[in-house]
């Protein structure tokens, strides 16, 4: 008889445990629930972010891209027009104007110096 009371102490037991994992396992499966609701509602500005990051990026290479073939053209052209003569006559237009005259070196009248002797109105024999 006391094996039997104690088979069904252990029965008891054994229910309990069963409930009382069944209990955790609907709690934990709720708490990883709601950590992954909120995970994805922390995720979702992220995400958002990110593709604006991304997509601010592409534009912008993408108008450095055209701006550089727009340069690359415009260049090609200036290339093809180039005359070396043409661009020696503009530096000599600027430095030596029409007269052949250098603009930017000042004209005198007689570009010597010339010693002038140095007068004071200071009397050095006074010195004591």
């Amino acid at each position: 008889m006391a094996n039997l009371v104690n088979l069904k102490r252990k029965e008891t037991q054994y229910k309990e445990t069963v409930d009382q994992a069944n209990t955790f396992l609907v709690r934990f499966r709720k708490t990883i629930s709601d950590l992954c609701m909120n995970l994805k509602t922390m995720e979702e500005p992220r995400i958002e972010q990110i593709h604006s990051s991304i997509n601010s990026f592409v534009v912008y290479e993408m108008s450095a891209e055209m701006n550089n073939k727009y340069d690359i053209g415009k260049f090609a052209k200036i290339l093809e027009e180039f005359n070396l003569q043409t661009e020696l006559n503009l530096v000599d237009q600027f430095l030596f104007g029409g007269d052949g005259k250098p603009r930017f070196v000042p004209q005198v009248a007689n570009p010597k110096f010339e010693f002038v002797p140095y007068t004071s109105g200071f009397d050095v024999n006074k010195l004591s």
